[in-house]
């Protein structure tokens, strides 16, 4: 089970404590913004896909993930497309490893969480 605990820190600002390490996340630049912790947690799960696979087929690679993400301008506000660019920095790779690649990618348990539309409940205690 994953736990993350997050505490008003002022009007703009939280704490999020996980595992006891904390993250700062804030709408004054001080921070990740909520949604680019979101993207940020996406693109790390990616990352943790990738290297599986990688060390699985000995490639040796320096990359970097890329994301992007608009907000919809009618409601409910929402993120409707979350662009995902895997950049090799220059490495190739045949068609039937890329393949390999991005179905290894593919299940990223972030990507599939936001994929399959997770039941969110809320209660106040």
């Amino acid at each position: 089970m994953y736990h993350v605990e997050v505490s008003n820190n002022s009007k703009t600002s939280f704490k999020a404590l996980a595992r006891n390490v904390e993250i700062l996340i804030d709408l004054e630049g001080r921070s990740f913004t909520p949604l680019e912790a979101l993207l940020a947690g996406i693109g790390s799960c990616v990352g943790v896909y990738l290297n599986r696979f990688f060390e699985m087929n000995k490639i040796s690679v320096n990359y970097n993930i890329s994301l992007e993400a608009e907000l919809t301008k009618s409601p409910p506000i929402c993120f409707r497309d979350i662009n995902i660019v895997i950049n090799l920095n220059g490495m190739k790779m045949d068609d039937h490893k890329m393949k390999q690649m991005m179905e290894v990618v593919k299940k990223c348990p972030a990507h599939n969480t936001l994929k399959n539309n997770p039941n969110i409940k809320f209660a106040v205690i």
